[in-house]
């Protein structure tokens, strides 16, 4: 992602919210792995959506989130990144047990969302700070092994049970930031099931272009995570960048899902996802099995899928994912 200053005013961070989650952090951290230290944990499935930035994870992470089947972190959530057990119960103290309605406005719009981020207290959270909690990257998010041997691989997935323990449900979350890492993370729970999203190259690409001038106003400004060796294309016209970036990508996540045994890995395409979304429900429900829940049915049957064609830069990022 791009450094703090490099970001436009709207994706600023808020230094006043960033010094009370590290008040509440040193509180409340201590109070959450005592409880949880004892805490019988269910043996529910966890589903990582993984994929490129501008595939259609988020997407496919509200689509999962909203069917009912599955816990997830919220909005609210986010904010005990470093207690996600203890901020689970107060989400349901209050949003939950509000049944008079006086709490309210927990959702946004369902199927909307800017850059990866949604709108309401109860909308799906991408929970970066939770990961970087137990995995320290550098320029990119490819560790070395002896980096993966320092993470604390088993307090990360205990938590994560002790969330889904919360809620009794199988939990669903994005994974992207170890798109590098699927062997690892597969290795840590048995019961984990990844879910790998592609989109067309040239329209991923065209995406992530725009994202850059959205997220930081330039073409140039890297946006989001950073394949190894990605210094030797920065002296490349941004539309080859970008195209160079999902495909490095998109070969990283194939080379690790292919590492794993194949009945946990759920294979779909955003074009694909777009067409026909309950097929991948039903899917990841059988590989979990675990039945569909009765939101499942007001859940949308088609989205429309999203081209950038139009952009002036397209005859340059056709001629750089060519082969």
């Amino acid at each position: 992602m791009p450094s703090h200053d490099q970001r436009v005013p709207e994706y600023q961070r808020t230094e006043e919210l960033e010094t009370l989650l590290k008040f509440f952090e040193a509180r409340l951290g201590p109070v959450e792995q005592r409880e949880i230290t004892e805490l019988p944990l269910c043996d529910e499935p966890i589903v990582y959506v993984m994929g490129c930035a501008r595939s259609g994870t988020t997407l496919v992470y509200q689509y999962l989130a909203q069917s009912g089947l599955f816990a997830y972190p919220s909005n609210f959530l986010s904010r005990f990144y470093y207690a996600p057990y203890l901020g689970a119960q107060l989400q349901k103290m209050l949003y939950d047990c509000d049944f008079r309605d006086e709490i309210g406005g927990a959702v946004g719009a369902a199927f909307e969302s800017q850059l990866g981020k949604t709108r309401g207290a109860l909308s799906p959270h991408e929970f970066w700070y939770f990961w970087r909690r137990f995995f320290q990257f550098g320029e990119t998010q490819q560790l070395s092994d002896a980096e993966l041997a320092s993470s604390d691989g088993q307090t990360f997935i205990r938590e994560l049970r002790a969330l889904q323990t919360a809620f009794a449900k199988p939990l669903v979350l994005k994974g992207m930031i170890l798109n590098w890492h699927i062997p690892y993370l597969a290795h840590l729970f048995a019961n984990s099931y990844f879910v790998i999203v592609q989109r067309d190259v040239a329209d991923n690409a065209q995406s992530l272009l725009a994202a850059r001038r959205e997220f930081s106003g330039s073409d140039t400004a890297w946006y989001s995570f950073k394949p190894p060796g990605y210094e030797q294309v920065l002296s490349l016209a941004p539309p080859q960048q970008t195209a160079w970036q999902v495909l490095a990508t998109n070969a990283a996540i194939q080379r690790g899902a292919a590492a794993i045994p194949q009945e946990r890995v759920v294979h779909v395409s955003y074009e694909q996802f777009c067409a026909a979304p309950g097929s991948l429900l039903q899917e990841i429900s059988d590989r979990c099995q675990r039945p569909l829940s009765a939101n499942a049915g007001d859940l949308p049957s088609s989205f429309e899928v999203r081209q950038r064609s139009d952009g002036h830069n397209w005859p340059q990022i056709i001629r750089a994912v060519q082969p």
